[in-house]
């Protein structure tokens, strides 16, 4: 009824219905002051809550922050997780929560057909772009092969007014706890680059060399499979107990490294 009321325009519901006649009452003080050093172009929209995507390891990875001014876009470059991953799975999340299970799942699509090549050797955009009505586009692309996907997610996914202020309360009540998840995740993650180092070391090594590399990833594979409640420096510690075990061959970072924005996996799982 609204909507219609004012000639079809469709109404936005990002605003806390508790103050919005606060807003209206500012809004209206604004253009009545004959302040000059009062100025209003307008009601300025922001994105309420920050949009991200999950990567290797669980990660939340931000492209668009939280009170980023409407119309908004960003683009990260990402990579691959596994050695001729020829898909990958974009899951996109809203909040602020350092681990992506903890935020608000939006939407997930596939980008297909991605080039076989070597882990973290592929680039893959990811663009994120926000309308002045709200609409989220989130598209990847891979920029060897051009292949492209993407998925469209309209206001009603998102968070109401009610939920982004329950949602903020909880990223700061649990703001302990999220640190050391992600340490506990990047520390993980370290020991499985670790593992995947010294396999990689072995194919190139003297016999002697390759079979103390193998012996030392297995073991750390299996101490992953072991433990996997282990709090970060428990893993820290066995990375550097491996570490102190082998030759420094197995040290050098290994082909395919990536420094983008992360790494995208098959499924969402982080698995060597």
């Amino acid at each position: 009824m609204l909507s219609q009321f004012f000639d079809g325009k469709e109404l936005t519901r990002r605003i806390n219905p508790d103050e919005v006649v606060a807003h209206g009452a500012a809004i209206e003080a604004a253009s009545m002051s004959s302040d000059e050093s009062m100025e209003y172009d307008g009601l300025i929209d922001v994105i309420p809550l920050s949009l991200g995507l999950q990567t290797a390891g669980g990660f939340m990875t931000t492209v668009l922050s939280r009170n980023t001014q409407l119309p908004a876009e960003h683009s990260m470059l990402f990579s691959t997780h596994k050695d001729n991953q020829d898909l990958a799975t974009v899951k996109v999340f809203q909040g602020e929560r350092l681990m992506a299970r903890n935020n608000h799942f939006l939407g997930s699509f596939q980008i297909k057909g991605i080039t076989p090549a070597p882990r973290g050797v592929p680039q893959i955009e990811v663009s994120f772009k926000v309308d002045a009505s709200g609409l989220l586009a989130v598209e990847a692309s891979e920029r060897d092969s051009g292949k492209r996907s993407a998925l469209a997610i309209e206001q009603d996914r998102f968070l109401g007014a009610e939920q982004i202020q329950e949602s903020l309360k909880e990223a700061d009540s649990f703001a302990k706890d999220d640190q050391r998840d992600f340490a506990q995740a990047e520390a993980r993650m370290a020991l499985k680059a670790l593992v995947r180092s010294l396999h990689s070391a072995a194919e190139f090594a003297s016999e002697e060399d390759a079979g103390i590399f193998l012996e030392a990833a297995g073991e750390g594979k299996d101490w992953l499979t072991a433990n996997p409640d282990a709090e970060a420096e428990e893993i820290h510690e066995k990375r550097e107990e491996l570490e102190a075990n082998v030759p420094d061959l197995a040290l050098r970072p290994s082909a395919g490294a990536t420094t983008g924005g992360g790494e995208l996996d098959m499924e969402g799982h982080d698995e060597l």
